[in-house]
């Protein structure tokens, strides 16, 4: 999957929890550079490129699918918008990252899976969350008992 120069090209789709999180995680990776950033304005896609430091911003997904320099996607939209991402960046020949819940529904699900099967992509879902270093640090002082002992936990998506 990797350039010949073994630099592995992510565009990153979503300037708030993708980019921040999903970015993180990706340059804590050797050999792997956060290349682009796509949301759905221009305005807010230069802001977060110029703020995050990513060379280039997209505020259309098909114009970030198309980029012959990007080589992996990463789906961090809500759910409900993830589907014809997926799908765009499978016909634009990109491998994907889309985070859970990964779809709507499992008809939607199947498509998703048949494309990627089709385009011969790698297709990641994944929960990444926990190894971000401030979940993994939080769930530290959680069991060193620092923050006291856990009654209730609230988890919206």
């Amino acid at each position: 999957m990797a350039r010949t120069n073994g630099t592995l090209r992510i565009g990153i789709i979503g300037a708030n929890w993708s980019l921040k999180v999903h970015g993180t995680a990706w340059r804590m990776l050797p050999g792997v550079e956060v290349a682009a950033v796509c949301t759905a304005h221009k305005e807010t896609a230069e802001a977060a490129a110029q703020m995050f430091g990513v060379p280039k911003a997209y505020w259309n997904v098909d114009d970030l699918a198309a980029d012959p320099d990007i080589d992996v996607i990463d789906v961090g939209s809500r759910p409900s918008y993830r589907y014809d991402m997926v799908m765009a960046a499978l016909a634009g020949g990109k491998h994907v990252y889309d985070a859970l819940p990964f779809a709507t529904d499992a008809g939607k699900a199947r498509d998703m899976h048949s494309a990627q099967r089709r385009a011969a992509k790698v297709g990641v879902v994944d929960a990444q969350f926990r190894w971000v270093p401030a979940a993994m640090h939080m769930k530290s002082l959680i069991e060193q008992g620092f923050i006291g002992q856990r009654l209730v936990s609230t988890c919206s998506c």
